[in-house]
């Protein structure tokens, strides 16, 4: 079998894992996605932070932060679907897809 070959026939891609990173307008932050040999996908910032937005606060809240008094954000829930369902990790990961079989 050559070694670009997965086992039920579907030829895979010549690399073993690629990210790239994008301006998420769900969570509103960047986010690093990932994209492995088998085409399973990550985020980094859904890792790290889990399905929520990081708000920076404002008014005194932002200058009490400022002053070393807590913390600059507020952190919400969002309508982050995760990795699996994520609309630009799957849009990424199919546009991988096209330019590998091509």
């Amino acid at each position: 079998m050559v070694d670009n070959q997965i086992d039920n026939g579907e030829i895979g891609p010549n690399w073993q894992v690629t990210a790239t990173t994008i301006d998420c307008t769900i969570v509103g932050h960047e986010a690093t996605i990932k994209v492995d040999k088998d085409w399973s996908t990550a985020c980094a910032y859904h890792q790290r932070w889990g399905p929520i937005r990081r708000v920076h606060k404002k008014g005194i809240a932002k200058w009490l932060a400022w002053l070393g008094i807590g913390s600059d954000e507020h952190h919400l829930a969002s309508d982050c679907p995760g990795p699996s369902d994520c609309p630009s990790i799957n849009s990424y990961r199919d546009e991988l897809r096209q330019e590998e079989s091509v």
